[in-house]
């Protein structure tokens, strides 16, 4: 663009710069010196004036630059989130800086810098925002410092991850930068050698509220845990709501554990006798626990365990994974009287006894798996299992309760089993891996023993089962599982025999079958033959989806969510 006033306006900036430079200029003619022609003269000229037009061009592009940089930030100023207030601005800072604390990334990407450098107003919120400079990594000193200095007095999250790579210096150094304020630490999250780990765990923390300590061992997972043989804290973590241990075993006689929201033990072998009793006065006096969680726990078998009732009302997850023995799962569930809201999942090793490990549910024990005497919907996922080649069946066992309009998970149990054994329920899906039916035929009688136990079934759904299954659920003279059953779905089943699918549903539909109630629909999502589908409609309402216009496995599920 051409502007008709600019030759005027760069002559006068121009002639303005010479003049300058003539009226600061020191240099005095020499009057020895030889005479100067006139090119010479003339070139000197020119050379003056194209300095003083460079001159004013790097003037003009300051200027421009410092001006554009206050109109944008100007701008800025009038951006709807600048129209927030400041707090919430730094609010939502801290949310997106926490969210992105929740991985190790904030150890190599420091969340708060970027924020630092969108914009003149950004980096003020920031720097005014004490919450955004209080995650704390091993990193250099002055950062460190940095840090420690802009979170004022807010609480610290203190972090250690893969602390086995770092040299011993850097952790000395981490240890002796961050300790002084174990007064302000509100989390603590220690992954690293048992060691290094001991470092961090000997000042007072009168304000932690979180504690997670994961004992890394470079030789084996099947080692026994590390024991912390002192009082970490010095006794002195009062706030301490949620700890998790994980091949770190500290004493169940430490005050940290009375009064905590949650509990989480993985990998520890509790070697000292009466361990299994601390545990439950533990819970006794935790009325408040939210989650307790215990994977791959080794205690010593007790003499004798006295009948009691631990009342926890505000838990939502109970999860018992591969505890020694199945002894201590049947005593927690024999102990703890769960609500109906709790989320419960056990997984049994693989020589554990369903009967000898989950109690009875009963109306002289009310309170013994609430959650699973009023489950309704029930799962069964059975899956080959085995490192090396076909080994045996896993069964998982997904269930919800009555009533829930959310349809949250309620129990799931993990258990090498054929027989099972739970509460009346009214809906059953089922996934069973069709290639390998005949390595199953121990687990189908198992199956019809099981369905003998739930008469009050209305609705099952089969998801990649072969036709084995479906010979136990066609009414004969002698059998006549699930009286009450009105409609099933397939999904994925490319492998059900058209002819005993046609001879399941007339033996569900026939008038003189002399059951209560006669099969009303039936869902088919997959490839079938279209010769069998108007069979089957002669005999009863039938929804037929090609595998090719969904997923499957997706279409299934929706279908069993459909009938809540």
């Amino acid at each position: 663009m051409e502007f008709a006033t600019l030759p005027h306006m760069m002559q006068t900036l121009v002639d303005e710069v010479q003049s300058r430079v003539l009226h600061h200029s020191t240099v005095k003619a020499d009057t020895n010196s030889p005479p100067i022609n006139i090119a010479d003269e003339i070139r000197g000229a020119l050379d003056e004036e194209m300095r003083a037009i460079e001159l004013v061009v790097d003037a003009v592009q300051a200027y421009a630059a410092k001006s554009l940089v206050n109109l944008r930030r100007r701008r800025n100023q009038l951006a709807p989130i600048h129209r927030l207030p400041h707090q919430l601005l730094s609010d939502i800072f801290y949310l997106a800086h926490f969210s992105h604390n929740t991985n190790d990334n904030a150890m190599h990407d420091p969340f708060v810098h970027r924020f630092s450098t969108v914009s003149h107003l950004w980096r003020q919120t920031v720097e005014a925002s004490p919450l955004l400079w209080t995650t704390l990594y091993p990193r250099s000193g002055a950062l460190l410092d940095h840090l420690l200095s802009r979170s004022c007095q807010a609480l610290l999250d203190v972090y250690l991850s893969c602390g086995e790579k770092l040299a011993e210096e850097a952790i000395e150094d981490y240890v002796a930068r961050i300790t002084p304020h174990s007064d302000r630490w509100g989390t603590c999250q220690l992954h690293g050698l048992s060691e290094q780990l001991k470092l961090f765990l000997q000042s007072p923390a009168p304000n932690l509220e979180a504690l997670k300590l994961v004992a890394y061992n470079p030789f084996s997972f099947s080692l026994p845990s590390y024991t912390l043989d002192f009082p970490i804290f010095a006794g002195n973590a009062p706030r301490l709501r949620r700890l998790s241990l994980d091949r770190i075993h500290i004493p169940l006689i430490s005050p940290i554990y009375p009064n905590l929201a949650q509990l989480r033990f993985s990998h520890i072998h509790f070697t000292e006798p009466g361990a299994f009793h601390q545990l439950l006065e533990i819970l006794e006096l935790s009325s408040r626990l939210e989650e307790l969680v215990l994977g791959s726990i080794e205690f010593l078998p007790p003499t004798e365990v006295a009948a009691r009732m631990i009342e926890l009302p505000y838990l939502r997850l109970l999860s018992l994974s591969k505890l020694s023995g199945g002894w201590p799962t049947y005593c927690i569930l024999s102990c703890v009287a769960t609500a109906i809201a709790c989320e419960l999942r056990l997984e049994l090793n693989p020589g554990d006894s369903l009967e000898s490990t989950i109690p009875q549910h009963s109306h002289s024990s009310p309170y013994h798996l609430r959650n699973v005497s009023n489950t309704g919907d029930l799962e069964i996922f059975l899956l080959r299992s085995g490192a090396y080649g076909f080994r045996g069946w896993d069964v998982d066992l997904v269930g919800r309760t009555n009533g829930s309009e959310s349809g949250e998970l309620s129990f799931q149990i993990r258990k090498k089993v054929v027989t099972l054994t739970f509460s009346p329920t009214t809906t059953s899906h089922f996934y069973y891996p069709s290639d390998h039916f005949s390595d199953g035929l121990g687990v189908t009688a198992g199956f019809a023993e099981f369905f003998d136990y739930h008469p009050l079934i209305e609705h099952i759904s089969f998801d990649n089962c072969d036709s084995g299954l479906l010979e136990i659920f066609t009414i004969t003279p002698i059998r006549h599982l699930c009286p009450l059953l009105r409609s099933i779905a397939f999904c994925s089943c490319d492998r059900l025999d058209d002819a005993e699918l046609i001879s399941l549903v007339e033996s569900r539909t026939n008038p003189d079958g002399g059951g209560p109630v006669r099969l009303q629909s039936l869902e088919i999502v997959g490839p079938k033959d279209p010769s069998t589908i108007s069979k089957l409609r002669e005999l009863v309402a039938v929804v037929h989806v090609p595998s090719d216009l969904a997923s499957s496995f997706q279409r299934c599920k929706a279908m069993f969510s459909s009938w809540q």
